[in-house]
């Protein structure tokens, strides 16, 4: 016979119900054709002929079917390929038979060979047509593999590209190959103190480890690409303002975790038995306050330090009785409050089910300058 056919493997999603999976090449055997069942992460599973599957068609040249024992899972890739052994099986005779098909088929297996070879090669890196490429360099543990600079070749460089045209120094580069952000905090010598900064640093400025633990730079150089590159361990201090002490203390950072986010869990306080009501701040900003009895004194513990600025909300939210329930604002100690219109707190709504939203601010730690919203519908 002849092949007058090109050649490329069948591939085919499987919809978790099919088991029949044709295939349109040529075989001269049922061995001849793979199966291999690719799931969701990648992993690829050959089938074994005559256990997983069965084959029909082998010699036809359209092709035939390959019949599954089980249908694979949904989503999952079905791959039919041509699988030829390279040998030679036939041995001919002196003065024996030399039929037709004997050598139809001994001429046709060269052509099917070389047919599954090309079909492999077209999922080879290769190069463009004319392009000289020079031997690849010996081969470096841990080495990163680029083009060289004439562009016919390939090293392995010592420093480290994250971007075309430009390349981290290799003080930084040291970072990338860093086990762990602690250990990217070991090569800044940040010691290990209490405070979050410690590992806000780390993790925010050095960057978070990917999936294969290795630590990612965050930075720009002039032209706003991604880049932190310093010459020298002192160069990046300085880049990143830390001074120059031999190690980072605690006044270096003090008050650094008192920072503001985007949005936080609110604080839920329930007030249902008259008398001193204190909120510790440490547990959230945003206040949901249920209250179904009087507060005789509303104070906080854990505020910002002085010289720090703070804002806390509080949504008062009254029962749903008709009762009224009163707010005596401030313990004459620790925690004071400022209103406007000459400093007189604003009347609650007494209403069922009212809700009244106070927003406060502070800049010394105890004194608490507030506004109101009253009445939400």
């Amino acid at each position: 016979m002849t092949v007058t056919t090109d050649y490329s493997p069948n591939v085919s999603t499987a919809n978790g119900v099919t088991v029949a999976f044709p295939f349109d090449f040529l075989i001269l055997a049922a061995s001849d054709l793979k199966v291999t069942v690719r799931d969701l992460d990648g992993i690829e599973t050959v089938l074994a002929l005559g256990v997983d599957y069965t084959v029909s068609g082998v010699g036809n040249p359209a092709g035939g079917v390959a019949t599954l024992v089980v249908p694979p899972a949904n989503q999952h890739t079905v791959i039919r390929e041509r699988a030829i052994p390279y040998r030679r099986a036939s041995d001919y005779q002196e003065l024996g038979d030399l039929t037709a098909q004997a050598l139809n088929r001994d001429f046709d297996l060269p052509i099917l060979l070389l047919q599954q070879v090309l079909a492999q090669l077209e999922n080879v890196l290769r190069f463009a047509t004319g392009q000289t490429i020079s031997p690849l360099p010996v081969l470096v543990p841990g080495g990163y593999l680029r083009v060289n600079a004439t562009g016919d070749g390939f090293v392995f460089p010592e420093t480290v590209e994250f971007d075309p045209g430009t390349v981290a120094s290799a003080y930084g580069s040291t970072f990338v190959e860093s086990a762990d952000a602690a250990a990217a905090k070991n090569l800044l010598q940040l010691g290990a103190f209490s405070v979050n900064w410690n590992e806000l640093l780390a993790d925010t400025i050095i960057g978070r480890t990917t999936g294969n633990g290795a630590a990612q730079l965050i930075g720009c150089n002039s032209i706003g690409r991604g880049l932190l590159n310093p010459a020298s361990k002192a160069a990046l201090r300085t880049y990143l303002e830390l001074g120059t002490l031999a190690t980072l203390d605690q006044a270096d950072v003090a008050g650094v975790t008192q920072f503001t986010r985007l949005a936080e869990k609110r604080q839920q306080v329930t007030h249902n038995a008259s008398g001193a009501l204190v909120i510790n701040l440490a547990l959230g900003h945003v206040i949901e306050l249920s209250q179904s009895a009087n507060i005789t004194s509303l104070a906080f513990t854990n505020p910002p330090a002085s010289g720090w600025a703070a804002t806390v909300t509080i949504l008062r939210k009254k029962d749903n009785s008709g009762t009224a329930r009163t707010i005596s604002w401030g313990d004459g100690s620790t925690t004071f409050f400022k209103w406007p219109n000459g400093g007189t707190p604003p009347s609650l709504t007494q209403t069922a089910n009212a809700e009244d939203l106070f927003t406060l601010v502070c800049f010394d730690g105890q004194n608490w300058r507030g506004g109101a919203g009253l009445n939400y519908l």
